[in-house]
């Protein structure tokens, strides 16, 4: 028994033994295999961490808001901002099928008024696909100096800042955008370079003092003013608004622009015009190039060729262009209430003045020579009234042989659009002096031929009907008379 005795204690000698080496060497392979211990908080942070995330959930409908994903972070001491770098902020969109991505090397985190700012560059990229990579060029807007709303993530900033989308880019001073409503604001000195997708497109400068973009209605604002620029096409105004459209291939069209008190010019070397209205509205084809112009409220178009310069006023205007060698050529004008159109001619070398002429009616059309932009025939819709007068002195001969009329009835058939009854020639007394003829030289507004225009006549300022013009020669030699003249021009 006193031998078994020896045996247990030696065995529970050994057991203790390889128990302690076990532990020993277990502890040593845990230590080993341990991370390394992170270095001391410094004094002046409440906490610190790596590869930090956050995930801002509503409570209501369980639905993400935004996660913001930062490889450093930093509570400071005694304050309630958080210092964050290499920050990328996502916020899914109503789809759940894109994100709008917010991008910046470090930001502040302000827990007490719910905002992050961010001193450095920021990218802001909108509609990231969640899989695959995008199908086309994404809207991407950089600044800096940019506050974020934690609560709506609205971001806004007052420095220079610029932006790229599929058809153009963009800068201003200032930004601001609104993920809950997809509304872009650049607040000054905005010009946006647009690229119309169309084969034969050219370029169109947008500038104004403010501009936003309404993604969801596709419409851009331009306040208090806006131009747009087209080569040698220009049209401005007050509050404009630029209606856009998606094409098939995804590329976003200006289709038209609406403004008021507007004007605009169309400058090329065979013409040029002008017009402006206190409202206007543009059509444009695929191509960026104008297909209609239509002004109200005191619309005037002049158009001025090399031989003649045609002013247009109307409550109404309707202007029609055709594209022609990339261009955009007005083919047809319609005046609708209270219409006037003036042709007047413009000095030629070697070729004397025409008369003035002026149309006055209620609704006027017009057909225009592509070519040099003069009017082809102007077809009336109700009775109008028309007129021309000499351009230069008017050389008068004492005896004339030109029929007269006194008759009451003559002017007033004249003046309703029939052609007035004439009286039996009278023959005019000769000159007291010896003299057979006497001149005298009368200025333009001097003598003024006006005539009535029946129901839907039409006229043409180089094949003119035969009409009887009632005149007043008041500046002729002798008392003045009434006199109607058949003629033909």
């Amino acid at each position: 028994m006193r031998g078994t005795r020896w045996l247990v204690l030696v065995a529970i000698a050994a057991i203790l033994g390889g128990v302690g080496l076990t532990y020993r060497a277990q502890k040593k392979v845990l230590r080993e295999q341990a991370p390394p211990q992170p270095a001391a908080l410094p004094t002046e942070l409440n906490s610190s961490a790596q590869h930090w995330h956050f995930t801002d959930t509503d409570l209501k409908t369980n639905r993400v808001i935004a996660e913001i994903d930062a490889e450093d972070f930093r509570q400071v001491k005694d304050s309630d901002r958080v210092d964050l770098k290499n920050v990328t902020i996502s916020i899914p969109n109503k789809d759940d099928a894109t994100n709008d991505v917010v991008k910046s090397a470090a930001a502040a985190f302000f827990s007490s008024d719910h905002h992050l700012y961010s001193e450095g560059k920021v990218e802001i990229t909108l509609r990231v696909p969640k899989e695959g990579p995008p199908s086309r060029t994404l809207v991407s807007i950089q600044s800096s100096g940019v506050n974020f709303d934690s609560e709506t993530y609205r971001a806004e900033t007052t420095r220079p800042s610029t932006f790229i989308f599929q058809n153009g880019d963009g800068r201003s001073t200032g930004a601001t955008y609104d993920p809950t409503t997809h509304e872009l604001h650049m607040n000054n000195d905005v010009e946006v370079d647009w690229n119309p997708p169309g084969p034969n497109a050219k370029p169109i400068k947008i500038e104004t003092q403010r501009l936003s973009y309404h993604e969801a209605a596709s419409q851009i604002w331009l306040n208090p003013w806006g131009r747009l620029t087209r080569e040698n096409t220009v049209v401005e105004g007050h509050d404009v608004t630029v209606y856009l459209q998606d094409d098939d291939a995804g590329h976003k069209i200006i289709r038209k622009i609406e403004t008021t008190h507007a004007h605009g010019t169309d400058d090329y070397p065979n013409r040029k015009l002008a017009y402006s209205a206190d409202y206007l509205l543009v059509d444009f084809d695929d191509d960026g190039a104008v297909r209609k112009i239509t002004g109200s409220t005191a619309a005037r178009l002049v158009s001025t060729s090399e031989a003649s310069e045609t002013t247009v006023t109307a409550d109404r205007v309707e202007m029609d262009f055709e594209s022609q060698n990339k261009e955009s050529i007005l083919s047809h004008v319609t005046c609708l209430g209270n219409g006037l159109v003036t042709s007047k001619p413009l000095p030629v070398p070697g070729r004397q003045l025409a008369e003035t002429d002026v149309l006055r009616s209620e609704n006027i059309e017009m057909k225009m020579r592509p070519a040099a932009a003069k009017s082809k025939p102007w077809s009336r819709i109700r009775p109008a009234s028309w007129s021309f007068s000499p351009t230069g002195p008017r050389t008068t001969t004492a005896h004339s042989t030109a029929t007269t009329s006194t008759s009451p009835t003559a002017r007033k058939t004249a003046s309703n659009g029939s052609t007035p009854a004439t009286s039996p020639p009278a023959p005019i007394p000769p000159p007291k002096s010896a003299s057979a003829t006497a001149r005298s030289p009368s200025p333009p507004a001097a003598i003024c031929w006006r005539a009535s225009i029946p129901r839907r006549a039409a006229w043409r300022p180089w094949s003119k009907p035969a009409i009887s013009l009632t005149t007043k020669a008041d500046a002729m030699p002798g008392p003045p008379r009434p006199r109607s003249i058949p003629v033909r021009t």
